[in-house]
């Protein structure tokens, strides 16, 4: 397990993202679906989740390497313990400690890019775009914009990165699953 320091701002939003968590949550079947596609089309043997939470998504294939980001401790801890194979890291996505050139075959984030603020996901997405070949995304778009919640053009944010997939969520308007590839990996 690697600990990290964090921000004071990331320190005082774990709270409210703890709280918030549930270890009763569970993939939903759209999900499910988009996901299991993806990792036929991509077949990846290393995957990190940003926003990895209570590590959900380790485990789902045991012949991934998998990684997780997330910057509760609490969620650390109990994803390190769901899964003691799989590597995790304390850390906020805005300074994300992994620079390696697309380090992770696939990289996963499920509604975290809408809760990074307008002045800090540039930087977020050149992180993610830094470590990974492919990007699923299941983020909103189009939404009432609050405090914690914002909208953001991911098709521009995440170039020259190619959007190779976008499918809207039935049940939610807002919910959409994008699949980005990088341009010398479009088949």
């Amino acid at each position: 397990m690697i600990y990290l320091s964090l921000s004071e701002e990331s320190v005082a939003l774990q709270s409210y993202w703890e709280e918030r968590d549930s270890l009763n949550s569970e993939l939903a079947a759209l999900e499910v679906t988009f996901f299991n596609e993806v990792l036929e089309g991509i077949k990846p043997k290393s995957i990190i989740v940003f926003g990895c939470g209570w590590g959900r998504e380790f485990g789902f294939n045991d012949k991934i390497e998998w990684c997780g980001v997330d910057f509760s401790r609490r969620n650390i801890r109990v994803s390190h313990d769901r899964d003691r194979e799989a590597h995790v890291i304390l850390a906020a996505i805005q300074n994300l400690p992994l620079k390696n050139e697309c380090a992770f075959d696939l990289g996963l984030t499920s509604h975290v890019l809408m809760h990074i603020p307008h002045e800090d996901i540039a930087i977020v997405c050149e992180n993610i775009k830094s470590v990974c070949k492919a990007l699923m995304l299941q983020e909103s778009i189009n939404f009432q914009e609050d405090f914690h919640q914002f909208n953001h053009d991911y098709e521009e944010l995440l170039k020259p990165m190619l959007l190779k997939k976008k499918i809207p969520d039935p049940n939610n308007p807002y919910r959409h699953f994008f699949l980005f590839v990088k341009e010398s990996d479009v088949k």
